[in-house]
């Protein structure tokens, strides 16, 4: 399975609208973002600077929710990391 880079979606909402990936590829792609998204949290309250842009964890959650319920758990996320052997469904 191809890797989905994320960040060329403007927002979670707009990646699930893209009828071109699969759930899966959907599912791994916002596990990726989630992922990033809680590092750059976790960063801020090591006292790093915010890059000015807010998080958008929440909405990533929400976004995995509605794709995939029972994949949609940050602790395993976190825990597992980020690669593609951890992640696809």
């Amino acid at each position: 399975m191809d890797t989905v880079a994320y960040d060329t979606y403007d927002s979670p909402s707009v990646l699930l609208k893209d009828a071109s990936l699969s759930d899966a590829q959907k599912c791994e792609a916002l596990k990726r973002w989630a992922y990033d998204e809680y590092r750059l949290l976790e960063s801020t309250y090591e006292g790093m600077e915010p890059d000015g842009e807010r998080g958008r964890l929440e909405e990533v959650m929400d976004a995995l929710r509605t794709i995939a319920p029972d994949e949609a758990d940050l602790s395993d996320i976190v825990q597992h990391g980020a690669t593609s052997d951890t992640l696809t469904p």
